[in-house]
């Protein structure tokens, strides 16, 4: 019996060092696939700051661009001055063009037009249809969203149509906005306002009719 307790105990002892073995396996390979996650971790993070650094680097870039195309636009402005190029000359002849070729008929010349700040041109019309309107016109060397956002809030604003009416200019209107450059991204914001755009080549958005707000207290006829 003693015999058969040791070779008991024998193997039982032979079964806790596998089970040791295993155990030490078991964490060595988990010791590995620490270092492995580690190693992962540190790859990522140097990868983030390198992306950092090159979003840095392009916005810097960006910058530098803008400052630049500022340069140019004012060079371009100081070569126009020397050249002669008047925006508002040139939105004149451009104008009476574009409306004549969609069948407008010009009812006196355009003209400057000074009401608490300076309304470039206005010029009577005839529509195709037989409507008569005045055309109002700002001219700018360049046109961006904030010169577009700016004329399109005064010429829809309830106090200069007040003052053009005084002056003699009267409802409907057909609000245009002429620039030497115009950016693109002017034109979708332009049409969903119904302000015309015009440019050296021609006419890049019609405008749409601004007509007298009328007043909701109408007395009905009995």
């Amino acid at each position: 019996r003693l015999e058969a307790t040791v070779q008991a105990l024998a193997e039982a002892q032979q079964r806790t060092e596998e089970r040791l073995n295993q155990l030490a396996e078991a964490q060595q390979r988990a010791e590995e696939r620490l270092s492995r996650l580690e190693a992962t971790v540190q790859a990522l993070a140097e990868a983030q700051q390198r992306t950092e650094e090159a979003l840095a680097r392009l916005a810097e870039a960006q910058q530098h661009a803008e400052e630049r195309l500022d340069g140019i636009d004012k060079q371009l402005s100081t070569i126009g001055n020397i050249l002669g190029l008047d925006a508002e000359g040139d939105a004149e002849e451009i104008l009476t063009y574009i409306l004549e070729r969609k069948g407008y008929q010009i009812l006196a010349a355009p003209h400057g037009l000074d009401i608490d700040g300076e309304v470039d041109l206005v010029m009577p019309v005839e529509t195709p249809e037989g409507t008569r309107a005045w055309v109002v016109l700002e001219a700018k060397k360049r046109v961006r969203l904030k010169e577009l956002r700016r004329w399109a809030n005064r010429v829809q604003s309830e106090g200069f149509l007040q003052r053009l009416e005084r002056a003699g200019v009267t409802t409907p209107l057909l609000p245009y906005l002429f620039g030497l450059r115009v950016y693109a991204v002017v034109d979708e914001e332009a049409e969903e306002k119904g302000i015309g755009v015009l440019c050296p080549d021609g006419e890049r958005v019609a405008p749409r009719m601004i007509r007298k707000k009328t007043s909701s207290h109408h007395r009905k006829n009995p």
